[in-house]
């Protein structure tokens, strides 16, 4: 699926169809290094912001790389209080089990950190 969308946008920088289904393909498989390498193509599109879910890959990314947030641009107010809320669950909780429901419960479950700690995500 890679190749094939990268190949896509090979041919035409602009395919919005393929940028997005590629972006998606990296947020799947847990690739948030991908999806940042990604975002300067974000200039090839309409995008008043950066999308939520790649702002929260941006964040994921950052800290894999022990880097502080505070070095990342366009992250939105709200993404980054969701991630500290986040983590502030994930500290406090007595088991993953708990912590997963309790980040659900918050209303985080549709998260791309919730995807990447568990696996999951609300629909």
């Amino acid at each position: 699926v890679e190749g094939f969308l990268q190949a896509l946008l090979g041919r035409n920088p602009r395919n919005r169809l393929a940028f997005e289904l590629l972006m998606a393909e990296y947020l799947k498989t847990c690739r948030p290094d991908a999806v940042v390498a990604n975002l300067p193509r974000l200039k090839d599109f309409a995008y008043p912001r950066i999308p939520r879910h790649y702002q929260e890959a941006m964040i994921v990314h950052a800290g894999a790389a022990r880097r502080p947030l505070a070095d990342l641009a366009g992250i939105d107010p709200e993404v980054l209080a969701r991630y500290r809320e986040f983590r502030r669950i994930w500290g406090t909780a007595p088991n993953p089990q708990a912590a997963e429901a309790a980040i659900s419960n918050a209303g985080l479950g549709d998260s791309y950190f919730c995807y990447c700690a568990f696996g999951c995500s609300e629909r």
